[in-house]
C-alpha cells in the first residue's frame, strides 16, 4: 500500500490533481471482528462492541485537519490514532518529513530488490515474525524452496514507532 501511496504522490495527476500530500496507508479488516458475550446482546450493544474492537491498521499523517476529515462523525472510532482528552494526536502517525523519509526507504529497498533480481539472485529468503506470522505458511513454493531449510532466516520482533523511525533513520543514514 504504501507503493501505492507514494506512486499516487509521485504521478498521480491524471487521477488526483495537482498538489498532492499523502495522507497515509490504512488497512481495514475484510470480515467483522467477533465479539463475546456473558449473555445476549442487542444489536445496538453488539454493534458497540464491534466497533470497539473494529480497528484499521495502518499509518497516517499527523494532521488534525486530515484525521477529522476521514472519520467526521464523533472524532476517530476505527482510525489507527486517536485523540487524547487534551486533543493531542496520537498513534500510528508520522509528520512530512517522516513519510518523506519512508518514501526514500521504500524505494530505496524496492531498487535492491530490482538490482537483485536482474542479477539473478533468486534465493528464498522468508521471514516470521513470532509463532503467528510465517510467510512460508501459504506461499504456494514452500515445497521447491525448502524454507525450512533455509539458512539466516529473518525473524522480525514487533516494534513500537519510535523504535520503527530510529531504525529507518539510522537505515537512511548508512545507505541512503
Amino acid at each position: 500500500m504504501l507503493l501505492y501511496l507514494f506512486a499516487l504522490e509521485h504521478g498521480g495527476d491524471s487521477v488526483l490533481g495537482g498538489n498532492r500530500i499523502p495522507a497515509g496507508v490504512q488497512y481495514f479488516p475484510a470480515r467483522s471482528p467477533l465479539i463475546t458475550a456473558s449473555g445476549r446482546l442487542s444489536d445496538t450493544d453488539a454493534d458497540a462492541e464491534r466497533l470497539k474492537s473494529w480497528k484499521r491498521k495502518g499509518l497516517l499523517l499527523a494532521n488534525t485537519d486530515v484525521i477529522a476529515a476521514m472519520e467526521p462523525q464523533e472524532g476517530p472510532k476505527r482510525l489507527c490514532c486517536k485523540f487524547s482528552k487534551d486533543g493531542e494526536l496520537s498513534g500510528d502517525i508520522a509528520d512530512r518529513d517522516q513519510l518523506a523519509m519512508l518514501r526514500a526507504y521504500v524505494f530505496g529497498l524496492l531498487s535492491k530488490m530490482v538490482d537483485e533480481i536482474a542479477s539473478g539472485n533468486i534465493e528464498p529468503n522468508p521471514y516470521t515474525r513470532g509463532t503467528a506470522h510465517n510467510a512460508c505458511t501459504f506461499c504456494p513454493y514452500k515445497s521447491i524452496c525448502h524454507a525450512d531449510d533455509v539458512q539466516g532466516r529473518r525473524n522480525y520482533k514487533a516494534m513500537n514507532s519510535q523504535r520503527f523511525w530510529d531504525e529507518i533513520g539510522k537505515e537512511m543514514n548508512n545507505h541512503g
